[in-house]
C-alpha cells in the first residue's frame, strides 16, 4: 500500500530494505521488485524491517516501481 500527502510525505508497507538513499532519490527493496522515489530534500522519517512499514518526507516528485525482471513503470508523476 503507498499513501501520498500532499506531495510532500510518503507512506509505504511491505518494504524488506532501503538500498540507497541521498536527498534526491531513495530506492526500496519490496517483495516484487524496487521502488524508486524521485525529489528534492527527501529524508526518511521511518522504516521497521520487522512489519514492512516505511515513510518519509520531502518534495516528492516521482515513484517508480520496477518489478523483477521488468521494465520500469512510473507510478507517480
Amino acid at each position: 500500500m503507498m499513501t501520498i500527502e500532499n506531495q510532500s510525505k510518503i507512506t509505504l508497507s511491505a518494504i524488506e530494505s532501503v538500498i540507497s538513499l541521498s536527498d534526491t532519490q531513495i530506492v526500496l527493496s519490496a517483495s516484487g521488485g524496487r521502488i524508486q522515489i524521485n525529489g528534492s530534500s527527501l529524508k526518511i522519517i521511518g522504516f521497521s524491517s520487522g512489519n514492512g512499514s516505511f515513510s518519509a518526507s520531502g518534495l516528492i516528485g516521482a515513484v517508480k516501481f520496477i518489478r523483477k525482471g521488468e521494465k520500469i513503470g512510473r507510478l507517480f508523476k
